[in-house]
């Protein structure tokens, strides 16, 4: 039987507080918003909120950093709930372009002063010079994963293989305004 090394203590694993902070989370987003949206879906109607356009799924799912059938299956609740249309896109008849309903507009303004309850439920224990750092660690380590997955949109062309991000084409597909 392997034994565990006398020094290692599950408790002190990233891994473990990790899950820990997540529940923390939880529990702040629950408690501010109780019954209403997740934090997945209220980011997806954030998002929509800031764009300039209808967008499609792929950016969305890119954007938030959400696989494909997450992003799918969310999107689909969303839709039924009735705060999200789709249209399909004139330029792609594959690809379907997302935007708010005006349910899903009132919806997602309403519940903005409930995340940032959440939000700072979540950081209240920590001053701001350790709020600041949480924060630039955990972009770090986002970052991080980003740049290590290895790039799935782009064809052996170079090309974008019609998933181009964040909206470049005129008239048809909304930007995500990164402020």
């Amino acid at each position: 039987m392997t034994e565990l090394p006398p020094s290692w203590e599950p408790t002190t694993t990233a891994t473990h507080l990790i899950r820990r902070a997540f529940q923390r989370v939880t529990a702040c987003w629950t408690e501010a918003l109780p019954g209403e949206l997740t934090t997945p879906q209220f980011a997806i109607l954030a998002v929509l909120l800031r764009a300039t356009g209808p967008i499609d799924q792929v950016t969305i799912g890119e954007h938030l950093g959400l696989d494909s059938s997450t992003t799918s299956y969310l999107i689909k609740r969303l839709h039924g709930d009735g705060h999200l249309e789709s249209e399909m896109d004139p330029d792609n008849r594959r690809r379907r372009l997302i935007s708010l309903t005006s349910q899903g507009r009132r919806v997602v303004t309403e519940a903005f002063p409930g995340a940032r309850v959440a939000e700072e439920a979540v950081l209240a224990r920590l001053g701001p010079a350790d709020r600041e750092l949480l924060l630039n660690l955990l972009r770090r380590l986002v970052d991080a994963e980003k740049q290590a997955l290895p790039d799935q949109m782009t064809s052996s062309d170079g090309s974008d293989g019609g998933h181009n991000t964040f909206g470049v084409t005129p008239d048809r597909r909304g930007r995500i305004d990164d402020q």
